[in-house]
């Protein structure tokens, strides 16, 4: 009887739908690349599509290891379409502290750009939870043990797979800073992900005509506070790939920002 109380449209769906309705519109604005909800849907899909190929079990979790970029949001997304759990991580953190988030989370793999992949490839052994063949490189300059994104998705569909998803399934394991001691990873669900974005929109009036200015890393929960309910709406997320005072300003009157979060400092 709970199957009564899912909806019947989730978050991966309503990316589906924005793309059908809206596909040239931008969805997603970084740096130099700006990507049309159309092949941001189809990208997200193509990724989702590999994963099951990959052998990909509902709730397994695989680990984003990127900064700012396009790409990092359609690893994501990508991820959960499939039915898994994006496991983002910071930037910030050491090799042996990477490897220990990722061995908590039990990630079995993992989307990296090269900055993640040079402090993994440096330990002297990879976490034990990582499969060889779910290691994919989101950037140029893959070394063997990665395989680059193009080749991962080639061939794949860029229709939604179907799969059927569960309020109570994981979304995301968003880590804690680890102020008060270890980095602790907190599950939030289709259910509480769904909750965030909506009830955000609606306190914060954003609409499928905001475009919202993320100024703080993709992977921090506070960033999703503006990120995912313009999404969720159908909007236009510009992240930026690093704060600068006076690119923000330029970017906020070429871009028509109206909305964006940042810290207060």
């Amino acid at each position: 009887m709970d199957a009564l109380d899912d909806p019947q449209v989730f978050i991966p769906d309503l990316i589906a739908n924005h793309a059908r309705f809206q596909p040239r519109k931008e969805a997603v604005v970084c740096g130099d690349v700006r990507r049309s909800w159309g092949d941001f849907d189809a990208n997200i899909s193509r990724i989702a599509h590999a994963l099951l190929a990959a052998g990909l079990q509902r709730g397994d979790r695989v680990a984003v290891l990127m900064g700012n970029r396009v790409e990092m949001l359609e690893a994501v997304f990508g991820i959960v379409r499939a039915g898994g759990c994006a496991v983002p991580l910071s930037g910030l953190l050491t090799g042996p502290q990477l490897s220990g988030l990722i061995e908590d989370s039990g990630a079995i793999g993992a989307f990296a750009t090269a900055d993640f992949r040079e402090k993994l490839d440096a330990l002297a052994q990879r976490p034990a939870c990582l499969r060889a063949d779910l290691l994919v490189a989101a950037d140029d300059g893959a070394g063997p043990a990665w395989r680059p994104l193009a080749a991962f998705v080639d061939g794949m569909p860029t229709t939604q797979p179907a799969v059927t998803y569960r309020l109570d399934d994981a979304f995301n394991i968003i880590y804690s800073s680890g102020t008060t001691g270890l980095p602790k990873g907190i599950v939030q669900t289709h259910r509480a992900r769904q909750h965030w974005a909506w009830s955000n929109a609606l306190e914060l009036g954003i609409r499928d005509t905001s475009r919202a200015l993320t100024t703080t890393s993709l992977y921090s929960n506070g960033t999703w506070l503006v990120m995912l309910p313009v999404l969720f709406c159908g909007g236009t997320l510009v992240a930026m790939p690093a704060f600068d005072p006076k690119r923000f300003l330029r970017t906020v009157a070429e871009e028509r920002i109206t909305h964006t979060f940042m810290v207060p400092s």
